[in-house]
């Protein structure tokens, strides 16, 4: 079925869903959200408060496993019923205002207390998904085109950075910025970075302690809230951060009891975010939230900044700078410092100024086209204001989407000069064959998928694939975990083809999708539904890599399932001699399914075995998707095999009526691919070709292939070829002295 027809059916069943969920929807609407937020608020300023929010806390946010993190260990995060960020976030906002009597005695009946808290956050989750699913199913779709709809996924929408992401980029972010810091803020970025990490050492270290102690059969009779309170003192000996610098890091992200008055409605600014140390006195602080204050580390020091009128343009260059530099780094670390350009300038035969290029990642006539925008979501905007939304998003996304089409346009006109910022002329190693457009923001932009499919305005372009809009967090987990260039490419190609057929929250769930199973969707399927639990793979990999805890480094599934085997050693084969039609075939490679894979180790084994055995060409073939792959073995000169092997490649790219066969010829030694490529054009009837592809020996004729082999044979021959008949690979010779040898 063409694209356009499997994306019609898909969003079909799409809304038939949402239509569902809508019909399903209570008749009776929820109160009005001021209403609901009063009474919350109420609820917040209960005596003793604190303690159910920290029993939340421990609940919804920490994992408590032994030896090693498991998925199942991290199940709970994913639950229904489980309070998220922005959720705890109001609660300590409207918690804070109510004062000291927040840190009281435990309340009379905690239980029954979270049992109103999370009734009215419920009756909240409805109001804001009213507008989209209350209306009844005659007014969905139209509803859905609402930018008030878009509420609900900006207050909703998973968290798309990992702690530790936003504690170490924070340091690099800013470095630039340290003097203006020190001179204004009486710290630096380090010391900031070190405080916080003794805030979270800390509590982690005192709400275990308590855990392990508590009488978790009775929760009326122990509370958690003292293992999340510090004490200056202990920080400073902690983070080994002197006295004046320690106070003033603390001072800065600190809001004292009763403050936060101008919090009141949902996007209202609230000081638990962006300053989470709650002083209670006496130089001691509960530190609630583990998210808080390393997202307050990344993002609160370009506010204090952009008050600075005089300083303003400066922190907004550093900022570009640092997207752009870390970015530029991470896709080295994949592809190469050789293959990663920076700055690049497009020029017209005449000097007129095209556009520039971000970072220009090239490997093998596959292109990378990143354009990265240090833009966020303002909070006027998060209000659901209309014209501020979509001017957000234009100056975040759109932009750099235009940028990046006119920019891939450019890059396939041989006229186009390439520039870098130096003047010196960048020449491209191979004519563009895909480009992959790449919009980066640097800042944690929410619903940033659900505005993608919203507001971005594309158009098609040939060879340009749908553009990957995200952020520089899920960059960096994907080149952390697809750190070889075909297994990232692999990964842009397949999303490529089935995003459109995909409903997901945020880019990390397509991740955890591909590394388990590959990012793949049989035709008999026309949509797909990712749930946001299947990051827990993701997210153990990248504790486990960044920060050392015991877990998996690399999730099971295609990164793990065929190393070091013959499929393995091909894909480095080709990374270090990527020509296109190898890079071609590599991508069709990662595509198969695992029986595919061991298909192909099987035939590479058995060949191999075969011609040191006998010293003779042996080959085998398999189709698969209506497109195929032939590889010899022989100890005969490559150059003298590949003319053998492009014969065989007509004769069975025509006799299986394919557009498309690759072939590749390995070193007997080591089953290494010596000579790769390909044959693409469409099928014809061709007289000279069905006469080659008749004398084609039929499968197993020359080869005891593995049973595995046997379903991916193709086998069009007609007629037994002869021992004296000219051999159908296109020597001259006969056939008994050719490949039957």
């Amino acid at each position: 079925m063409a694209k356009g027809g499997r994306r019609r059916r898909f969003e079909a069943q799409r809304d038939k869903h949402r239509r569902a969920r809508a019909a399903a929807e209570p008749a009776t609407p929820p109160r009005d959200e001021a209403d609901i937020l009063a009474e919350l608020r109420q609820l917040c300023w209960t005596p003793g408060f604190a303690h159910v929010v920290a029993q939340v806390i421990v609940r919804d946010n920490f994992v408590f496993y032994q030896e090693e993190m498991k998925p199942e260990d991290m199940a709970h995060l994913f639950g229904f019923k489980r309070l998220i960020r922005t959720e705890v976030a109001t609660l300590i906002g409207y918690m804070i205002q109510g004062g000291i009597e927040a840190f009281d005695l435990l309340p009379d009946d905690p239980s029954a207390l979270l049992a109103k808290v999370e009734a009215l956050l419920e009756e909240l989750h409805r109001r804001l998904s009213w507008p989209m699913f209350g209306a009844g199913k005659e007014n969905f779709v139209a509803a859905h085109e609402l930018v008030e709809t878009l509420r609900e996924p900006i207050f909703y929408g998973g968290e798309s950075a990992f702690n530790f992401q936003y504690r170490d980029f924070a340091v690099e972010k800013f470095q630039a910025d340290n003097p203006w810091l020190e001179a204004n803020c009486g710290f630096t970025i380090e010391d900031a970075a070190a405080i916080v990490d003794a805030c979270l050492a800390l509590t982690e270290e005192q709400v275990t302690a308590r855990w392990k102690m508590a009488d978790r059969d009775d929760p009326s009779t122990w509370s958690l809230l003292p293992g999340f309170i510090v004490s200056k003192a202990d920080l400073v000996a902690r983070s080994s951060v002197a006295e004046e610098k320690a106070g003033a890091v603390i001072a800065a992200f600190s809001t004292p009891l009763g403050d936060n008055a101008e919090f009141v409605a949902l996007n209202d600014y609230n000081r638990a975010v962006s300053a989470p140390l709650i002083a209670l006195g006496e130089d001691r602080y509960a530190v609630l939230q583990h998210y808080a204050p390393v997202e307050a580390l990344y993002e609160a020091p370009m506010y204090w900044m952009f008050k600075d009128k005089a300083y303003r343009a400066t922190a907004a260059t550093h900022r570009g700078d640092f997207t752009e530099a870390f970015t530029h780094q991470r896709l080295i670390d994949v592809f190469g410092a050789a293959n990663v350009h920076r700055g690049l300038n497009l020029d017209r035969a005449k000097g007129d100024r095209i556009g520039e290029i971000d970072i220009l990642v090239e490997f093998g006539g596959r292109l990378l086209l990143v354009q990265a925008k240090s833009k966020r979501l303002t909070i006027e905007a998060r209000r659901g204001n209309e014209r501020i939304l979509r001017s957000d998003f234009k100056r975040a996304v759109q932009d750099a989407y235009d940028q990046a089409q006119i920019c891939a346009e450019a890059l396939f006109d041989p006229s186009t000069s390439i520039t870098r910022a130096d003047g010196m002329a960048v020449t491209l190693q191979h004519p563009p064959q895909k480009i992959y457009p790449i919009c980066l923001v640097s800042d944690h932009y929410p619903s940033l998928v659900f505005q993608t499919d919203r507001f971005l305005e594309k158009r098609d372009i040939d060879r340009v694939a749908q553009p990957i809009v995200t952020d520089i967090f899920a960059l960096d987990a994907i080149s952390e975990l697809l750190d070889r260039p075909l297994r990232f490419l692999g990964y842009c190609e397949l999303r490529d083809r089935f995003v459109d057929r995909l409903i997901y929250s945020h880019e990390l769930v397509l991740l955890a999708c591909h590394v388990r199973q590959n990012l793949w969707i049989s035709d008999d399927f026309c949509g797909m539904m990712l749930d946001d639990s299947i990051t827990g793979t993701i997210e153990i990999a990248m504790l486990a890599r960044r920060r050392g805890i015991a877990g998996e480094k690399t999730p099971k599934g295609p990164l793990t399932a065929f190393a070091g085997t013959a499929f393995d050693g091909m894909l480095k084969r080709i990374e270090e001699r990527p020509e296109p039609p190898l890079i071609d075939l590599a991508l069709y490679m990662l595509e198969a399914s695992g029986t595919s894979i061991k298909a192909y180790n099987e035939g590479v084994g058995l060949i191999t075995a075969q011609t040191l055995a006998d010293l003779r060409l042996h080959d085998f073939s398999f189709a698969m998707g209506g497109e195929g792959l032939t590889v010899h073995s022989s100890y005969e000169p490559p150059q003298q095999v590949r003319d053998r092997l492009e014969a065989h490649l007509e004769a069975r790219k025509y006799a299986c009526k394919a557009d498309r066969w690759f072939g590749l010829f390995v070193d007997p030694a080591d089953g290494l691919p010596l000579v790769g490529f390909s044959l693409a054009f469409p099928w014809k009837y061709d007289p000279l070709r069905a006469e080659l592809a008749r004398d084609l020996p039929l499968a197993n004729a020359r080869s005891r292939l593995p049973k595995t082999l046997e379903g991916f044979q193709p086998s069009k021959a007609q007629r037994k070829i002869g021992r004296n008949d000219p051999c159908f690979c296109g020597s001259g010779r006969k056939y008994k002295k050719c490949c039957r040898m």
